[in-house]
């Protein structure tokens, strides 16, 4: 079976409290568990770094509703391509807050996720946005 991987970030266009974010997490797992997708979520400071893996068609047709979600913008694809296994198969969607402190213990990663523009960096060098994302996978919570 072909499986896809997207890797996207974006903005929150309002605060973000925990209510919305476990709102957010349970909506996704339910309706990613339905469509076989897999995938983890970090938040720092009202930014999202996002990865789906699945089924091309389905993680697809997922993206083109997140994209049309008004809760968030400047929406950025950092990574899109084939993939042979799945890097977060315990998740229907793995979710993780960012610290300034769990940055300090990933070097190279002091300035990512502090804004929107750090996430131009990511776009250049997707493979930073994969390890940040695989180095949360096993500390997912909510």
């Amino acid at each position: 079976m072909q499986l896809l991987s997207l890797v996207y970030s974006s903005t929150a266009v309002r605060d973000v409290d925990d209510a919305m974010l476990k709102e957010i997490l349970n909506t996704a797992r339910e309706k990613n568990s339905q469509s076989n997708i897999t995938g983890m979520l970090l938040y720092r400071d009202g930014t999202f770094l996002q990865a789906l893996e699945g089924e091309p068609d389905a993680v697809d047709a997922l993206y083109a509703r997140i994209a049309r979600d008004s809760r968030h913008t400047n929406i950025t694809v950092i990574h899109r391509g084939q993939i042979y296994a799945r890097s977060f198969t315990q998740w229907a969607m793995g979710f993780n807050t960012i610290s300034d402190e769990d940055l300090k213990r990933l070097p190279g990663y002091s300035n990512i996720l502090g804004s929107a523009e750090d996430f131009a960096g990511l776009v250049a060098r997707p493979g930073q946005a994969s390890v940040l994302l695989e180095a949360f996978k096993d500390q997912s919570y909510f």
